[in-house]
């Protein structure tokens, strides 16, 4: 047991349960994590559709653009490899 001592008197504290300690931090943590929920301004369904939107053209327009990229420099390699091969053997 620990003692605490204050002007005239002496407390003495218990050891407190280390699975208790925990349990209330996450308690304690959860209640804190609702309040903060409840301060965030949730978009509207509009907003969550058109930028829905933009990211899947994005993606779309990015994905094509790769491999347009992959199939050009996939057919200049090969293009120069056969070319390298001719001249060196």
């Amino acid at each position: 047991m620990s003692q605490v001592t204050t002007d005239a008197t002496t407390i003495v504290k218990a050891p407190r349960n280390k699975l208790a300690e925990k349990v209330e931090t996450v308690k304690q943590f959860y209640r804190e994590v609702k309040l903060e929920m409840k301060k965030v301004t949730w978009p509207a369904r509009s907003e969550v559709y058109s930028t829905t939107v933009v990211v899947l053209l994005a993606v779309f327009f990015f994905s094509l653009f790769l491999f347009v990229v992959d199939v050009g420099l996939t057919y200049g390699i090969t293009k120069l490899q056969a070319l390298v091969t001719k001249i060196f053997g």
